[in-house]
């Protein structure tokens, strides 16, 4: 569970940085990976469903490092799904619960929702769960990273699931239900090409498209000649009316006795851009993952 200041961007680099820290603590905790990778998310644009998040699921499959990939998007009104019930434990865990800085919520979490063996807490707690939490500083530019692969992927506002693989891995699922295979636009045939296959809706069984992206012979230039991500993407500016109201009131209100000293000090130096910040991995191991 990533935390981050409010000038943090919610945007697609963030989506894949929370993605490939996650892979690489897993990595970190098993020798083998599943061969498969499933994300689901909300069917928004700004974080999940764009092209730059699609573009890195299908580096993963062209970089070997799953088999096959896919996204689903979620329609409106899920509130049943799984991943919701548990941010709902959470928040019903969390009431009555004061925090007044970002890592004081990091250590909230983690207390809430881990139990070791020797733990002596008495809070209540998600049953059987184990959740990291953590404060979410500096993103990599990853944009410069999955633009590498030069595909762009349009027109996904009409579809609700998709999906890399390479060619041998499309069985009777894909291939018996699709009018028509789009092949790539030059070049022989092979085994490790890789494909799109997209859905309209997460339950259908007919595929609305699937398209050869990515020919075998790019896909291997990838891995031997991909640059690993580098540089920091920047954070959104803070604006001057918010500057000018949080150096005007926020004295004022621990004056006042209504904001405690550590609130104060948080607020005051994220204000003015002085807020220690948790650096981001100086690499991540699951894009070395075969």
């Amino acid at each position: 569970l990533p935390i981050s200041d409010e000038n943090v961007k919610k945007n697609s680099e963030t989506q894949v940085e929370q993605l490939a820290r996650a892979l690489s603590d897993l990595l970190s905790m098993t020798p083998h990976l599943p061969l498969h990778l499933h994300c689901q998310s909300d069917n928004c644009f700004r974080e999940a469903k764009n092209q730059f998040v699609a573009c890195f699921m299908m580096l993963l499959v062209a970089l070997k490092i799953f088999r096959s990939t896919s996204q689903g998007f979620l329609r409106k009104s899920h509130s049943h799904e799984d991943v919701d019930q548990v941010f709902g434990q959470l928040s019903r865990l969390l009431q009555g619960k004061s925090v007044f800085t970002a890592n004081a919520m990091v250590d909230l979490l983690n207390n809430v929702t881990k139990r070791s063996g020797t733990s002596t807490m008495t809070e209540p707690q998600i049953l059987k769960s184990t959740c990291f939490a953590y404060k979410l500083d500096e993103v990599t530019r990853w944009k410069d990273f999955v633009t590498q692969a030069g595909v762009s992927i349009k027109g996904m506002r009409h579809v609700h699931y998709l999906r890399f693989c390479e060619r041998k891995d499309m069985g009777s699922d894909i291939l018996d239900n699709v009018s028509e295979i789009e092949e790539y636009k030059s070049g022989d045939r092979h085994p490790e090409d890789i494909f799109l296959i997209t859905k309209r809706w997460l339950a259908d069984t007919q595929m609305s498209r699937v398209i050869c992206v990515m020919p075998a012979g790019v896909a291997k230039q990838l891995r031997t000649g991909h640059y690993l991500p580098n540089g920091q993407a920047d954070r959104r500016k803070i604006s001057d009316p918010v500057k000018k109201n949080i150096l005007r009131y926020v004295p004022k209100n621990h004056r006042a006795g209504t904001l405690n000293s550590d609130a104060t000090t948080y607020l005051l130096k994220w204000v003015q851009g002085i807020l220690p910040k948790h650096p981001r991995p100086a690499s991540y191991p699951i894009l070395g993952y075969r």
